[in-house]
Parts: C-alpha cells; sequence; structure tokens
C-alpha cells in the first residue's frame, strides 16, 4: 500500500509541472526548483506515507478475532493489482490538476484579471505574484494536499502516526523558511513564503483547492468504510459463508 501512496503523490507532483508545459510554450520553465524536486520526496511527503506502512492496521485485533475471515481478505495483496494502482494513479492527476487550475486562475491571473497580491506596508506596487511565487504557492498546496490525502486513507491514527504528522509539518515549514532566507535578494524565493503569508487570496484558496483535490479520495474513504462494515456484518451473521471474491477488495 505504500508503494501505491508514493505512486500518488509522485503523478500529482509531476501533473502540474506536464499542465504547465502547455502555459509556458512548451519551455523549460519550471515552478519549482532543483531543491524542490529533491525535497519533495525526501522531507515534504515522505515521512507520513513510511509510517503508515509501519503501523497502519485498518482492521483492529479485536476485529479479527471475532471475524477470523477477514484475514483472507488482508493477505492476498489485492492493493498491488493493476486496477486499483490505476484508480491512485488517476485520483494523483485529477490533484494534480485541481491545484494547478487553482492557482492559474486565483493566484497566476490571466487575461480577464489581474493576479494575486500580498500585503505590504508600503503599498509596493511589486507586490503582486509572478511566477515564482505561483510556484512556491503550488508546492506548498500539493505537500499539503498529498499528506492530507494519506490521512484520509488511515484509520489508525496511533501515537507515532500523529508524531509524524507534526514532525512533517513543522520540519517542512522550518525547511522552506530556512530556504527563503538563504538566497539572493534577485532570486524569486527570496522572502516567497513569507509573502505567501501576507497574501489573502492564497489562504482563501487553500481550503477550495484542498477540498476539491481531496473529495476523490473522501468519496472513496466513506465506500471503503462501509464495504468493511458490510463484511464484517457478513462474518457475524454467517461465520461459514464462503469468503467474497478478492477482486473486490477496496481498503
Amino acid at each position: 500500500m505504500t508503494m501505491v501512496m508514493f505512486y500518488h503523490k509522485c503523478v500529482t507532483f509531476v501533473t502540474t509541472q506536464i499542465v504547465l508545459t502547455f502555459y509556458s510554450g512548451f519551455s523549460a520553465n519550471s515552478w519549482f526548483t532543483s531543491i524542490h524536486f529533491t525535497l519533495y520526496n525526501l522531507t515534504f511527503t515522505s515521512l507520513t506515507n513510511l509510517l503508515f506502512g509501519f503501523f497502519e492496521k485498518h482492521l483492529t485485533d479485536e476485529q479479527l478475532l471475532q471475524h477470523p475471515r477477514l484475514y483472507r481478505l488482508t493477505v492476498q495483496h489485492a492493493n498491488l493489482r493493476v486496477w486499483y494502482i490505476f484508480l491512485w494513479i488517476l485520483d494523483g492527476v485529477w490533484q494534480g490538476l485541481v491545484i494547478f487550475y487553482s492557482v492559474y486562475f486565483f493566484l497566476a491571473g490571466n487575461e480577464g484579471h489581474m493576479s494575486a497580491i500580498f500585503l505590504t506596508l508600503d503599498a509596493s506596487p511589486r507586490n503582486q505574484f509572478d511566477f515564482t511565487l505561483c510556484g512556491c504557492a503550488c508546492l506548498v498546496y500539493v505537500i499539503i494536499s498529498v499528506n492530507i490525502r494519506t490521512m484520509l486513507h488511515t484509520r489508525d491514527f496511533n501515537v507515532l502516526f500523529i508524531v509524524g504528522l507534526v514532525i512533517t509539518a513543522v520540519g517542512n515549514l522550518a525547511i522552506l523558511m530556512i530556504i527563503q532566507l538563504f538566497v539572493q535578494p534577485w532570486h524569486g524565493e527570496f522572502y516567497s513564503y513569507i509573502k505567501l503569508a501576507q497574501s489573502p487570496t492564497f489562504w482563501l484558496t487553500l481550503p477550495i483547492t484542498l477540498l476539491m483535490a481531496g473529495l476523490p479520495g473522501l468519496i472513496w474513504r466513506i465506500y471503503s468504510d462501509y464495504w468493511w462494515k458490510d463484511q464484517m456484518r457478513r462474518a457475524s451473521k454467517n461465520s461459514a459463508a464462503p469468503c467474497v471474491s478478492i477482486n473486490h477488495e477496496i481498503t
């Protein structure tokens, strides 16, 4: 399951860059720098997925002891079937598209409206979102979105997983703040995340983007909970009933 989540978060990240090429004349321009590409799988999104793989239990010990037939639904590696991986990839594409177009329409501006602004004390005319600042906003949206996707799939919020979430949030915030302070003043990332924090449009766009990007995952989780409850109900009703086909496993 952890491997599938890694596919998902990488697809989400790359989708934003692929779509950008259609709006940048198929040039080599990128919203992300080399350090973003390096840290994305190293610190930004890896810890929550690894902790999920180590500690997640979508069925408790009591549930498995009460319904032993459910073991057969958890040991056949149905989560590695092609159709299941394909669904996660589609979810990653959806998240990438939602995040890109949220930044494109709400922050970047186009021929129909001006770009978003960040608040400054001196009312500087240079307080509009530029190409680099849009990329920083996109990166933040992607990081938050894929980590929330992991949380949506998690049923066992144990202490270690919660600590991992806190470390991910605080650690990544510290990394981004350090990056922006140790670049040259002419660099596009200079104080970029402080500028994001000073933008009302960025904060208003954040919940809309996360809700739309996470909607398929939320629907998936609701159906998954219903499916497992139905399996436990069937097991309670008739413990001798044959196990359902593994092709129907949804976790």
